[in-house]
């Protein structure tokens, strides 16, 4: 990290700002993406055993791993399963299993809660983290669900350095 201090052309004030909002962003993203997951597999176990999926915690299990890719996780288990249970005649296991799914698995948890904790410990915006997250996604491929929100969280760092120092002119 000192010789990125050293590179930066900021005052010293400015670069420990730097550092520190690298720092809490990345253990944000990284205890954020945990906590999804588990929070994700728990909430899948419990839907599950109410619907009636046979071994609901392996499942959940499965959740929880898959939850670790954000934006398609639970989506790799909840669609396979419910057409599972539409091609075994038993649709209303199979609406209750897609509604549950889309709505409480990968609305609510995967986008709306993910984005909720990861933004609170780094003190980032909600959208600035679902945004970072899907462009980085789509840019840097599977390490972008890190690197997105990072470089968006130190680009609002950089324009707040900006105006106070501009104000300050």
């Amino acid at each position: 990290m000192t010789r990125i201090n050293m590179l930066l052309p900021l005052e010293e004030q400015h670069k420990k700002r730097f550092q520190k909002k690298l720092t809490t962003t990345i253990e944000s993203l990284f205890y954020g993406t945990i906590t999804v997951a588990v929070i994700e597999a728990v909430v899948a176990m419990i839907g599950f055993y109410f619907i009636g999926i046979p071994a609901p915690i392996l499942w959940g299990f499965i959740v929880g791993i898959t939850a670790l890719i954000p934006g398609i996780g639970a989506t790799l288990v909840w669609i396979p399963m419910t057409i599972i249970l539409f091609a075994q005649g038993n649709q209303t296991a199979a609406i209750v299993a897609a509604v549950f799914g889309s709505v409480i698995l990968s609305t609510l948890i995967d986008t709306i809660l993910r984005a909720k904790i990861m933004g609170m410990r780094a003190e980032i915006h909600p959208l600035i983290i679902v945004i970072g997250v899907l462009g980085g996604l789509a840019t840097f491929g599977f390490i972008g669900m890190f690197i997105g929100p990072l470089i968006l969280s130190l680009f609002e760092l950089v324009l707040e350095i900006y105006t106070e120092n501009k104000n300050e002119i």
